[in-house]
């Protein structure tokens, strides 16, 4: 990992793997392999992280790692964009792991991220049903050779109102959880599927 990912990017996650481990692809003569972490937040509700790891955290496990057992996880946040069977581009979202160790039942779950970038988007700014303030932002987060990850963000009350004021380039640092939630996306068919989408919530924006 280059300094410059180190001092952009910082994911820190302690929870219970959920899914087998399963091949996802080749780069290089290197294999990779995907995941999903699932992180417990405060209020009891799960988190269900993707992650990749190359093979070398694998072998660091000792090829051990299997559904249930509990790790603890250093890594960065990274995207690409992936055509889609209607032909549209679809980002996709994943912890990259550069390293992972056993944790205990007593180790408590931990989701903790540091981004910083630029916003390359204007803010978009609204109001839920309920009446709370939320800005939703992309984030761009350069990783080697200069090729960025776009991340999506939200903004809660008195960080939404901030965050919407911003204009594009500004130079953000964002400390916050990253984080899983379950929707609902009409097909053009008009039947309706379940999704997951992957955010950033900020806790703290400098």
């Amino acid at each position: 990992m280059l300094k410059n990912e180190q001092i952009n990017n910082s994911v820190k996650l302690t929870g219970e793997i959920s899914t087998n481990i399963e091949f996802n692809h080749c780069s290089n003569e290197s294999f990779f392999y995907k995941t999903t972490l699932k992180v417990k937040r405060k209020n009891d509700i799960y988190d269900l992280i993707p992650m990749i790891m190359p093979t070398r955290v694998f072998e660091q496990m000792g090829y051990n790692l299997k559904v249930g057992m509990r790790v603890s996880v250093q890594g960065t946040l990274n995207t690409f964009n992936e055509k889609g069977l209607d032909g549209k581009s679809h980002l996709k979202i994943f912890v990259f792991v550069q390293h992972m160790s056993k944790a205990t039942a007593d180790d408590m779950d931990q989701n903790q991220i540091f981004l910083h970038g630029t916003l390359c988007r204007l803010p978009l700014y609204r109001k839920t049903p309920l009446g709370k303030k939320i800005s939703e932002i992309l984030l761009a987060v350069n990783r080697t050779y200069n090729r960025p990850s776009y991340i999506p963000c939200i903004a809660w009350g008195v960080l939404a109102d901030i965050s919407s004021e911003m204009e594009i380039g500004s130079k953000l640092t964002i400390k916050g959880r990253f984080q899983s939630r379950k929707y609902n996306k009409v097909l053009p068919s008009g039947l309706t599927e379940q999704r997951i989408a992957y955010e950033v919530s900020i806790w703290k924006l400098i």
